[in-house]
């Protein structure tokens, strides 16, 4: 180590006390160095293990470096490294559904909450389009015999509010207006907006703010339509009793979570879900693929009530002009048409994995309630256009043992 004369700013004389060396020898300054300097040099002297010797001399030789007998072979890259790792979502896994993709290609992992509902843009237009071919098939007099046999449901008298949100706007603005609402609602505190005038107040500053081209009428039935899902009793399986929005303390919006894949069979999850979600009723299937990397989406909803936590989902799903089209078998079969039971559980296996690191004594069958799918159109419909699951301890463990899984490659490289 070697100690020279240090100069700070514009002074003409070392300040060697300035400096952490100086600090640690005990050095001082201006008139008291001097003394300082001389019972460093003491202090050093008397200290065996310490040698105070002059500075080398001065060699101007210019340096010359040793002449290297010539490079040696590059190395080449020995790890061995997995090309099939990949981000998805609910949405890559169900692209092939909605005929936006190529069968193998996924869509790019989602960004923001916003992108994470675009399969629901998809899935409604897909109703849209099979309500139309009915609405012709009606038109041509075909028999309620040859109606039946498409599989579409003629529209159903509506009730006067089922009517009101039939004039409702549909498609992707409409649905991303109404989660802004439930986003801003909950942000500020869902209980705030227990009135009416209080959602038409948040309606109209949220329209105000995205210069919507929803008409007057169109905004008083959207301020209802939120003040009905706000006081909307919501019951779970074993609840002690049905659960509000308005009544809430514990919640977050727009959870978003990542799941780590080690090597999972899509077709060993959709096998999973068949055989205890919704079982033995048609569903298309996913693609039969090996997924491993992560999987990400964005929860609308995760809350607490009575010591349990549920998921929750808001749809705005067109699913027909009539309370029967939200009717509880129908909205059993929109679920399986567009395969929302695949994200229904990733959703609760983020949250079963989030509650197993942060819950103490953590017990599924306690402490994890479920998932509600809210198809906000249907409110008046019987069961309020409300689907809840609720899968059981064997199904998350089943789950947790998919998403962990890992092939015989992958065990090869631990």
């Amino acid at each position: 180590m070697a100690l020279g004369p240090v100069k700070f700013g514009n002074t003409k004389t070392p300040n060697q006390a300035g400096t952490p060396l100086g600090y640690l020898l005990g050095l001082k300054d201006k008139e008291a160095f001097a003394a300082s300097f001389a019972a460093m040099q003491a202090a050093l002297a008397a200290c065996p293990d310490i040698a105070v010797i002059a500075p080398p001399a001065i060699d101007l030789t210019a340096y010359t470096p040793q002449q290297s007998e010539g490079l040696h072979p590059a190395r080449s890259v020995q790890a061995r490294r997995r090309n099939d790792w990949r981000m998805t979502s609910f949405s890559g896994l169900t692209a092939h559904l909605h005929g936006g993709h190529a069968p193998m290609v996924s869509p790019p992992a989602p960004e923001t909450a916003a992108q994470d509902r675009r399969p629901d843009e998809l899935v409604e237009g897909a109703l849209r389009q099979a309500h139309e071919r009915a609405a012709e098939l009606i038109e041509t007099d075909l028999t309620e015999n040859q109606l039946k046999h498409t599989g579409l449901t003629p529209v159903l008298t509506a009730t006067p509010l089922a009517g009101a949100l039939a004039q409702l706007p549909r498609g992707s603005e409409f649905g991303t207006q109404m989660h802004t609402l439930f986003e801003l609602a909950g942000a500020a505190g869902f209980a705030q907006f227990a009135t009416h005038s209080a959602c038409a107040a948040l309606v109209r500053e949220a329209l105000r703010a995205e210069v919507s081209a929803m008409t007057s009428e169109q905004a008083d039935t959207l301020s209802l339509l939120i003040e009905r899902v706000l006081h909307l009793p919501l019951q779970a399986t074993d609840a002690k009793a049905p659960i509000t929005l308005a009544a809430l303390q514990r919640y977050q919006i727009e959870l978003e979570f990542w799941l780590p894949v080690m090597s999972m069979p899509i077709a060993a999850l959709d096998a999973l879900l068949n055989t205890h979600i919704l079982p033995e009723q048609a569903r298309p299937p996913l693609l039969p693929r090996t997924l491993m990397g992560q999987i990400k989406g964005f929860i609308d909803l995760v809350f607490e009530a009575d010591g349990r936590f549920y998921v929750l989902d808001y749809k705005s799903n067109w699913l027909g002009d009539s309370d029967d089209a939200y009717a509880p078998e129908r909205l059993a079969q929109a679920v399986l048409a567009a395969r929302y039971d695949v994200q229904m559980l990733l959703y609760l296996a983020a949250l079963h994995r989030h509650l197993t690191d942060r819950l103490p004594d953590y017990d599924p069958a306690l402490h994890l309630g479920g998932a509600f799918y809210l198809f906000v159109r249907g409110i008046e419909s019987p069961g309020n256009g409300v689907y809840f699951m609720r899968p059981d301890r064997g199904v998350m463990a089943a789950l947790d043992a998919l998403l962990e899984a890992c092939d015989g490659a992958q065990e090869a490289r631990i």
